[in-house]
């Protein structure tokens, strides 16, 4: 952000460099001035979500942001679905894929059962997001371990090798998703189809597959998993 302040009070030195001959009491009464307005930049910023620039993030959220950042997140708690487990044992739908893992992990604690793997690793940082394994009693150091990518909306642009994975889970299908959809890998330029199917008990199943492929690589959409698997309720309180 750049500004520029202008004052009929300021005095410059002899070179025109500097205003340091201005009277310390006006320079001081500018500043405050100056700091209360930039302040009102930061709260509108925060308040409309729009506070995004890198290096002003990193610096310390004055007392205000943070009580206008609070009470935007309850605004938002109080107007999302939750997903309901029990009476007591609710969470709120995900708004990205950071709480599409969240729920993820809250749905594994109660419904082990229902899935196929155990999650071993998570790491954001560097490849795709899970590390797993087939569910099994063989020691960890003897397991095969596959692959498993986060995604809270997911595209027919997918930013990883399909080589290892052997899992997708999303929140949902971003509207360019469809049955017989060509997904193509921006990585290394892999190809695969999008292929909707219903199992024996007429729930939705999904998996990605090109014509000669060994293995399939299967895609949980939680926002459906969610109902049809596991009997839950997704709505407002």
């Amino acid at each position: 952000m750049h500004g520029f302040i202008n004052c009929q009070e300021f005095k410059l030195t002899a070179n025109r460099g500097t205003v340091a001959n201005t009277d310390i009491n006006i320079m001081d009464e500018i500043k405050k001035e100056v700091q209360e307005f930039i302040e009102t930049i930061d709260e509108d910023l925060t308040e409309n979500e729009i506070y995004t620039l890198k290096s002003w993030q990193q610096e310390a959220k004055t007392k205000k942001q943070e009580e206008v950042s609070f009470k935007n997140r309850v605004k938002s708690i109080r107007s999302r679905n939750l997903i309901k487990v029990t009476d007591s044992i609710c969470f709120l739908e995900p708004r990205n894929e950071a709480e599409t893992f969240s729920v993820l992990l809250r749905l594994y604690e109660h419904y082990r059962e229902s899935f196929k793997f155990e999650p071993m690793d998570y790491d954001t940082h560097q490849g795709i997001d899970i590390i797993a394994r087939n569910k099994s009693s063989t020691p960890i150091a003897d397991c095969e371990y596959w692959y498993i990518e986060m995604k809270f909306l997911l595209t027919k642009d997918f930013n990883h090798s399909f080589a290892n994975l052997r899992w997708i889970i999303c929140w949902d299908f971003n509207d360019s998703v469809k049955d017989g959809s060509e997904m193509t890998s921006t990585v290394d330029n892999g190809r695969k189809i999008m292929k909707y199917e219903t199992n024996s008990d007429g729930k939705h199943c999904y998996f990605l597959c090109f014509p000669g492929d060994q293995i399939r690589i299967e895609v949980i959409r939680l926002k459906e998993f969610i109902v049809e698997e596991l009997g839950l309720t997704i709505g407002r309180q």
